[in-house]
């Protein structure tokens, strides 16, 4: 729809690489050391901020190895993630096993607990005031507390409350984002965004927009994508829209 795909065998075949490799770098990270990060992982990165931070990533790539670098380089981190249930799985007993696998390997990585969304904003500003760094994911829109970006010509709704703790609480952001290249090695960027939210938020979407007309096959969310647009498409009164 975008024309972002030439053939799409090929893109199917890397979207599935991608998704398959991102399901198993949780378990590779829980029982690999850093001797793995320092052969698999290529760092490309702004210098970082001493002390806490935020870092935001999106639903692309293969960014898992990304909480293992920050927890070398001395960033304790708390990952902000949905709870999961077995009233969510229903009849999928492994797939409850393996969700709550992967919060313990990412809290492993992190070297901090995972913040549980959904009245979650004291809680990461205690972490941060704390001395402990949060990790979200920002490209799920949500109704409140959202700012207007594009993505791929698009009009969206993006959350900006982690922004504006951010900035409450004095620490800088900081943008990552991964990809899976050739030879099987993660490449991650770290890149530290502006300071004031509105233009911080501007400058995470264009960094999504770049990577995923770069390598559309990296981003996770294509399958929500008519959900995501049909909700993301301004009103004709002006209102904003809910978009998950």
């Amino acid at each position: 729809m975008h024309g972002l795909v030439d053939d799409d065998a090929s893109w199917s075949s890397a979207h599935r690489l991608m998704r398959i490799v991102d399901h198993v770098d949780p378990a590779l990270a829980f029982f690999r050391g850093d001797r793995y990060l320092d052969c698999h992982v290529v760092v490309e990165a702004d210098a970082l901020p001493p002390g806490p931070c935020l870092f935001v990533g999106f639903h692309y790539g293969n960014a898992f190895w990304t909480l293992r670098h920050l927890r070398r380089l001395g960033y304790r981190a708390s990952f902000l993630a949905a709870n999961v249930t077995a009233r969510q799985c229903p009849g999928q007993p492994l797939r409850l096993r393996f969700m709550r696998f992967r919060k313990r390997c990412v809290e492993r990585a992190s070297g901090a607990p995972v913040i549980l969304v959904g009245g979650s904003r004291e809680r990461i500003a205690s972490a941060l005031r704390g001395g402990t760094s949060v990790v979200g994911l920002i490209d799920v829109p949500e109704a409140t507390h959202s700012t207007r970006v594009e993505l791929l010509g698009q009009s969206l709704q993006w959350p900006d409350g982690l922004l504006q703790i951010a900035q409450d609480a004095g620490v800088p952001v900081v943008a990552f984002i991964a990809t899976l290249d050739g030879h099987g090695a993660r490449r991650i960027r770290l890149r530290t965004m502006p300071a004031d939210p509105a233009h911080a938020m501007q400058a995470l979407a264009a960094l999504l927009d770049d990577a995923v007309r770069s390598e559309s096959s990296a981003w996770h969310l294509w399958a929500e994508w008519t959900r995501f647009s049909a909700e993301g498409r301004p009103s004709q009164g002006g209102g904003k829209a809910r978009v998950r």
